[in-house]
């Protein structure tokens, strides 16, 4: 229990230090994502593609991009190609600030990674994608000792 402590322990640390180092451009986390990946995309991209790329719900990712939206971060309008769908554009402003905030991740991630050898790093990304790929296999109802879909009343 002791390793499990220590990678959550590890992982909110990492986590909270990321969401402050963002918090200095005026954005979370989630907000960081999303304007990162629509960089990438050339500016633009439909909210399910979105989602998709970050695997979260398009309804999760529509509500971001609605505070974006607020924010003057993004435009989000029809989409030219088709009426029924939306389309997602960063303003024009938006792509400097971006940058900036990326460029800062990538030097949080190298500090982060700098007191350790690149074998040390491997041998972490390793565990990390076993314990990964076991986790998917993990039945949790099971462990939970009750059957899915079954409630206490």
């Amino acid at each position: 229990i002791e390793a499990w402590m220590a990678v959550v322990a590890t992982y909110r640390a990492c986590e909270e230090r990321y969401a402050r180092l963002l918090a200095h451009f005026g954005l979370s986390v989630a907000q960081f994502e999303v304007l990162s990946l629509l960089e990438g995309l050339g500016g633009a991209a439909r909210p399910s593609e979105i989602a998709s790329r970050l695997l979260v719900s398009k309804g999760n990712v529509t509500a971001l991009l609605g505070r974006l939206e607020a924010a003057g971060w993004v435009y989000v309008a029809a989409d030219p190609a088709d009426g029924r769908g939306r389309v997602c554009r960063l303003a024009p402003d938006t792509v400097p600030t971006v940058r900036e905030a990326r460029a800062a991740a990538a030097r949080f991630i190298d500090a982060q990674c700098a007191p350790f050898t690149t074998p040390e790093l491997t041998h972490v990304e390793d565990l990390m994608k076993r314990m990964h790929e076991h986790l998917l296999t993990m039945d949790v109802a099971t462990l939970a000792g009750r059957r899915p879909g079954r409630r206490r009343a």
